[in-house]
């Protein structure tokens, strides 16, 4: 299947501009022509783009032996036959003499698959076709990288060995404001820094300092992606919209079609592809998310030895990033985990030799072991370990032990950075998230820790609207905390028909519980109703949300309405009914 348009390069030449290839087409495109390709009368111009400027989607002057676009990035240019293969009909077979004569040919077919062939589901033409980009002015094409990983694609390394990707290049668009491109890069920083270390900061800023943005600028896959989510994190905090205007869904999409997925790959590809999930969390896009992990996850079972015969395997802050990415996914999406079982981990999570201050080596083991309190969590869940008091006890201390520590890291580490407030912020979240998912699994329930949730993401909200400009900060406007937010509201829900079913629990008792969920209820309200008025609440969630705001009003209009103590049996059945009913609504 093609999907492409076409545009005119003069002298009659047509180009696709954009395409996506069946398996066959690539298969033959694999297939490159002789070094120096047969030009006839002394042409200076091969008939089809070289291979650089194809796969980034770029006008190739098509000049032999070196198109202009490759002498000014100072790449070897290389050109390969695109013609359509004819198919191999019957009468065109060989005769079985020839074709005994013939010596046979040896065919090696790579390792190295590309992730647009591995994400592609051959029983599901679409199976991409969900996924939700952020918001932006070019909102025609925000369903680019899900087409384009519906594409058939066999990537394969050159006798050379698998490229080096430090080689390819992207383009970033003009920056008038020279201030920008550092807070994109502070804003991924602060955020993932110490919770996803897969990206040496150092050697980042080293070359970051020596390019300018003001004119288009050529910059690595890495760089690339770290300014791209940092620009989504920094127009959520700031309410502008410069990701639309300076990258480019197209441009993520050649980076797909760029990396590709082999065992054998040193940790240059794993980084883009931890950066890639990074960049799906920001979007909203699980389904990229969870198939880009499923890759890491097995790269890791792949090269770990597990009996500690040798070093094999990917370096310690790869390992611990894919841990953590891992973990908090599959708790939101409550399935089991695809990272190695917790008892099987050898590598160590101590960041000490880390190149940077001690107070961030201590937070990112901190982020590790929260993420061991996540899988803990959920092995409760599923029934992979017996969901005891003593259990649950066990798990409730180890947690608080974990808040005063990362906390008193914090206050280390940020105590001059107007980023103390944020950082605390997204620790509590997850603290009270847990103790939430904690509060499920035990045979009491409390509403309070619900509404330190709830005010907690309300606060941080009210803040990231009204935080100082160029200041870099936390953004809760991705995947992790609006699932966490909808698990939330459902949580409450389900405690609400339980409290008003419970028959051994008093009038009185359920008055009081019944009060301290309509005043979190309230709190819920207000906040779907300011996210609904904000201009960067991702449209996916949009309708949902809307649903949940007219049915919640109406709960708590009917909460309101009741009269829990000294209403009859029928009159506390008929309400819990009710609420059943519009909760199925």
């Amino acid at each position: 299947m093609d999907y492409y348009y076409r545009r005119s390069m003069g002298n009659g030449t047509v180009t696709s501009k954009f395409r996506i290839n069946t398996g066959s087409e690539v298969k033959s495109r694999a297939q490159t022509v002789p070094r120096v390709p047969s030009l006839e009368n002394g042409a200076t111009h091969h008939p089809s783009n070289c291979v650089r400027c194809y796969k980034l989607k770029k006008k190739c002057s098509r000049t032999y032996p070196k198109c202009s676009y490759c002498t000014r990035v100072g790449s070897e240019c290389e050109y390969v036959d695109r013609k359509p293969k004819r198919p191999c009909l019957e009468q065109d077979k060989p005769a079985e003499d020839s074709v005994k004569a013939t010596p046979a040919v040896h065919h090696h077919h790579s390792k190295a698959v590309s992730i647009a062939s591995l994400v592609h589901s051959e029983e599901k033409e679409h199976s991409f076709e969900n996924i939700e980009l952020p918001p932006t002015e070019q909102s025609a094409s925000k369903s680019a990288i899900a087409k384009k990983f519906n594409g058939r694609s066999i990537a394969k390394h050159s006798n050379s060995g698998p490229p080096n990707l430090s080689d390819e290049f992207l383009v970033v668009k003009p920056i008038a404001d020279e201030s920008l491109p550092s807070a994109f890069a502070s804003a991924f920083f602060a955020s993932y820094g110490w919770k996803y270390p897969v990206v040496d900061k150092r050697a980042f800023y080293k070359a970051f300092n020596a390019m300018s943005f003001t004119t288009e600028t050529l910059v690595t896959l890495e760089v690339y992606l770290v300014l791209a989510v940092g620009c989504i994190i920094f127009d959520s905090g700031n309410n502008t919209k410069h990701y639309g205007s300076i990258f480019s869904d197209k441009m993520i999409e050649s980076i797909v079609d760029i990396i590709t997925y082999d065992p054998e790959i040193d940790t240059q590809c794993a980084t883009l592809l931890v950066l890639l999930c990074i960049y799906a969390i920001n979007v909203s896009s699980k389904d990229l998310a969870w198939s880009v992990l499923g890759f890491l996850n097995r790269t890791i079972i792949y090269k770990t030895d597990f009996l500690a015969l040798t070093d094999k395997g990917l370096s310690k802050n790869v390992f611990w990033a894919v841990h953590n990415l891992d973990r908090e996914l599959s708790l939101v999406l409550d399935k089991p985990s695809q990272f190695v079982p917790a008892p099987l981990i050898k590598q160590s999570a101590d960041f000490s030799d880390v190149e940077e201050n001690k107070c961030l080596a201590a937070l990112m083991a901190k982020a590790v072991d929260m993420h061991k309190l996540q899988d803990r969590v959920l092995s409760l869940k599923l029934g992979l370990q017996d969901n005891n008091e003593e259990a649950l006890r066990q798990l409730s201390v180890d947690l608080e032990s974990w808040r005063v520590t990362i906390s008193s890291a914090i206050h280390s580490e940020y105590a001059e950075s107007p980023l103390l407030s944020r950082v605390i912020g997204m620790v509590h979240l997850d603290y009270y998230y847990l103790l939430i998912e904690i509060d499920q699994l035990s045979s009491t329930e409390s509403f309070q820790f619900t509404l330190q949730f709830l005010s907690t993401s309300f606060s941080m909200l009210l803040n990231e609207s009204g935080g100082d400009k160029f200041v870099p900060g936390f953004s809760l406007h991705m995947y992790f905390w609006y699932s966490k937010f909808f698990k939330v509201i459902d949580y409450n829900m389900k405690s609400l028909l339980r409290t008003l079913n419970n028959k051994d629990l008093s009038r009185s008792d359920i008055s009081l519980r019944v009060s301290d969920f309509n005043g979190n209820l309230q709190l819920i309200v207000n906040l779907l109703k300011y996210l609904l008025n904000g201009t960067q609440t991702p449209d996916q969630y949009r309708n949902k949300m809307t649903s949940l705001s007219k049915r919640l009003t109406l709960l708590n209009i009917k909460l309101m309405g009741s009269n829990i103590l000294s209403g009859s049996d029928e009159q506390l059945t008929e309400l819990y009914k009710n609420i059943k009913s519009i909760m199925q609504d």
